[in-house]
């Protein structure tokens, strides 16, 4: 308890803002012009620690401006600083190199940044949902953050990207960033689209996640509407989803809310350990349509069928989700492999849930405490609906999809962790003003 108090308090002082950090305007090019330019302009301007104001308006932004310093960018507000792709853009255009994400921080460092981005406005071209819908197929991104250790990023506003509003890189074993009171809207990509992504280096499967620590990539009080995933993650990636609200997740069928990957042998770098650990929690998770766009109703029992099967997905490594409510899906919960898809495996699936305990201990051994329960899956007091009114549980919480694989009591536990404490709500983050 000692150590925590004063790691929070050492993140209090990092975050504390420096004397001599600068102000550095961003001049408007005019309403509708490309800011781009004057954008790129001002960081270069600008040194460590100082902030670097967008003006308010709606701007053109072309190519990527790509950030390599701890400095902080700031607009007007959500809905007064706009930084958009024009739909007149050719994809063939935007899938070049230099069209990636709006904002590469591409940082590459172990030491804490405390870099922010808020009161912005991201939005590419409408991505297509359905291949021949008239949408974008650009691969396209708001936010990149590669590598940069206690960034905030707040007060945003995210829309129409066909990869992800933001994309998270982190260190395997280190993970330190904040994602809050921002909207996701729309960011739905045929085959891809998420909110939030986050993936690891991809070089190393961290042994002890340590659960409860501020060594995650934190993801809370946001609000996303209509996505694939909101969340989605691999590579040894670590994040805590907490007091989110994820409305009418039907983009795609089988676009479960919140998502972890598996590991995917042979489909390169990205997927070679899958997602390594999770936190979920006090999040609410409503649909109000069925997959094919009708409305929910209650009594019509015909359409549960067309409900999307699963609010929350873990499909690789060790994760605590509890205290979520899901309306709208069929299950709250649900263990899944997609890559395998319920082919025969040896005990332990690679790098799957209970991986650890497994291989440690064999496909004989049982219990949640420590080394038996290293590795597993605590699930507990999440409530599932498929319709609005609060009668919770209608449908089973939690569906296993490959009772093959995975025993109740050895990889995964429906009791809560032992020992296990959520990081403290809300992030002790402190802004700079």
């Amino acid at each position: 308890m000692k150590n925590n108090i004063i790691s929070i308090c050492l993140f209090f002082f990092l975050m504390l803002p420096t004397v001599s950090a600068k102000t550095i305007s961003v001049k408007s090019p005019g309403h509708h012009k490309d800011i781009q330019p004057n954008l790129q302009a001002a960081i270069d301007k600008a040194e460590k620690g100082d902030w670097v104001i967008l003006p308010e308006g709606e701007f053109l932004f072309s190519k990527s401006v790509i950030i390599e310093k701890f400095i902080s960018v700031k607009g007007a507000g959500l809905k007064k600083t706009i930084l958009y792709r024009s739909e007149a853009i050719p994809d063939s255009v935007m899938r070049g190199q230099k069209w990636g994400a709006i904002l590469i921080f591409d940082i590459r460092s172990d030491k804490s940044s405390g870099i922010i981005v808020s009161g912005i406005c991201f939005r590419s071209k409408k991505p297509s949902v359905v291949r021949g819908d008239g949408g974008s197929r650009v691969y396209s991104t708001g936010v990149e953050m590669n590598e940069c250790v206690d960034f905030l990023i707040e007060h945003c506003r995210f829309e129409y990207f066909g990869h992800a509003g933001i994309y998270v890189i982190h260190n395997d074993t280190l993970a330190r960033g904040l994602i809050r009171k921002n909207e996701f809207y729309y960011n739905a990509g045929a085959g891809s689209g998420y909110g939030v992504a986050v993936v690891g280096t991809n070089d190393k499967w961290v042994t002890d996640p340590k659960f409860g620590s501020s060594n995650f990539i934190f993801v809370e009080d946001n609000i996303f509407d209509y996505h694939r995933h909101s969340i989605a993650a691999d590579g040894s990636a670590l994040y805590v989803f907490r007091y989110n609200t994820v409305l009418n997740n039907v983009a795609a069928s089988g676009g479960h809310a919140i998502d972890t990957h598996e590991a995917r042998p042979g489909e390169g770098r990205g997927n070679i350990f899958g997602t390594r650990a999770v936190e979920i929690y006090n999040n609410k998770l409503i649909n109000t349509t069925y997959t094919y766009g009708g409305q929910i109703k209650k009594g019509v029992q015909t359409g549960l069928s067309s409900l999307e099967e699963s609010g929350i997905a873990i499909r690789s490594g060790e994760a605590v989700v509890y205290n979520n409510e899901v309306q709208g899906y069929r299950y709250a919960v649900t263990l899944s492999n997609w890559f395998f898809g319920g082919t025969p495996q040896p005990y332990p699936v690679l790098y799957g849930i209970g991986y650890l305990s497994g291989k440690a201990l064999g496909p004989s051994h049982s219990g949640t405490e420590a080394p038996m329960g290293d590795g597993d899956v605590f699930i507990w007091n999440n409530k599932v609906s498929p319709f609005l009114e609060d009668e919770w549980n209608i449908f089973p919480p939690f569906y296993n999809d490959e009772p093959g694989w995975w025993k109740e009591g050895r990889d995964y536990h429906l009791v809560p962790k032992p020992g296990y404490k959520p990081f403290p709500y809300p992030y002790p983050y402190l802004s700079k003003k």
